[in-house]
């Protein structure tokens, strides 16, 4: 998808041109520890977001949605990095779907996952991946907060032409 295609982005450029006060954001914590444990490809979908919705209102202005797989309990093993047959990586992540989803109808400004990549099995051809889509938030502690009223603070370095890079990442609860 094409930066212009987001309206409600607070930034469409490179890192050095993100918005100080894009920095700070309200969290939704979407929790699919359940379905990680059993499938290691486990994604957060639309019902996923629907079921957060249903049960805590819509998704604050500018929030960023996290991902809470449970993932961190292989931090250190060969297993966090989630290498299978060919190089293909196996982890849990965001679906397209979902991603899209949180651009078309929610002011979400972007996406934080307690694994590797945004994406699925992110060297296999086949897979539909979030290139394109909202910044993200990797992590290597799980969002340890609820699932709404926490704020993260991203503490970004401003190198410039950057399409992203590391980060600080803190909860305020």
């Amino acid at each position: 998808m094409p930066p212009d295609a987001l309206p409600h982005y607070p930034w469409h450029g490179t890192v050095h041109e993100v918005p100080v006060d894009s920095l700070v954001a309200p969290v939704v914590v979407v929790d699919i520890r359940a379905r990680a444990e059993a499938q290691r490809e486990a994604q957060v979908t639309p019902d996923d977001l629907r079921r957060w919705r249903d049960g805590h209102g819509d998704v604050p202005e500018g929030a960023v949605v996290a991902m809470l797989s449970g993932w961190e309990r292989h931090l250190g093993k060969p297993k966090f990095r989630g290498a299978g047959e060919a190089g293909v990586q196996h982890y849990p992540a965001f679906h397209a779907e979902a991603a899209l989803m949180l651009l078309e109808e929610t002011s979400a400004v972007g996406i934080a996952i307690d694994t590797l990549s945004l994406d699925i099995g992110c060297r296999r051809p086949s897979t539909p991946t979030l290139r394109g889509s909202p910044p993200t938030a990797g992590a290597s502690r799980p969002p340890r907060t609820s699932p709404s009223g926490t704020t993260m603070v991203v503490g970004a370095p401003k190198h410039r032409g950057g399409s992203g890079g590391a980060a600080r990442v803190i909860a305020l609860v």
